[in-house]
């Protein structure tokens, strides 16, 4: 009996004939089985948050991997999330209103938005309108790095999105 690990930037994953097709240099064999064809175990990291998932079937495993996978080309490829600006412009105009969409942001994320929407609102009326907004990089762990500017100044905003889309984490310098 075989079963493969995958070791990737964001996580790890065990299971039998763990999605061959796309895996290729990144399986390593193990002795390690408990159903054939299905992924066991899902160890995912993102922004030092841990998250273990189990007895996934393939459809699930193949999800989860199948996004680690692309983080990790993204951040050798350097190219932004799909509909991260998008995401990082809507929270910023959002906040500046004092109305965050705590629907188009995980659940653990929105919480610490709610507590701390006095002084994000305030923050962001202050710099007034944003007037562009440019990539720059991808950092190690998958967060988009733009440069936002202002009407009254500029930042550099980083943004993680969700597996699902929605932001995971949203940062400014």
């Amino acid at each position: 009996m075989r079963s493969r690990h995958c070791q990737c930037r964001h996580g790890t994953a065990r299971g039998a004939d763990l999605l061959p097709r796309w895996l290729d240099d990144r399986v390593q064999q193990h002795a390690r089985r408990q159903h054939p064809g299905a992924a066991i175990e899902v160890r995912r990291s993102q922004r030092g948050r841990g998250q273990q998932l189990k007895n996934l079937d393939d459809h699930q495993g193949h999800t989860v991997l199948e996004q680690s996978i692309m983080a990790d080309a993204r951040v050798k490829n350097q190219t932004p999330a799909p509909g991260g600006e998008h995401a990082l412009l809507k929270s910023v105009a959002d906040l500046a209103r004092g109305d965050p969409n705590c629907d188009q942001i995980v659940p653990d994320f929105a919480q610490v938005i709610r507590q701390e929407l006095d002084g994000l609102h305030k923050f962001f009326v202050g710099l007034g309108p944003v007037q562009s907004a440019a990539f720059k990089r991808v950092l190690p762990g998958g967060t988009d790095v733009y440069s936002v500017t202002f009407q009254h100044g500029s930042r550099e905003m980083e943004i993680l999105l969700a597996p699902d889309g929605r932001i995971y984490s949203m940062n400014y310098n």
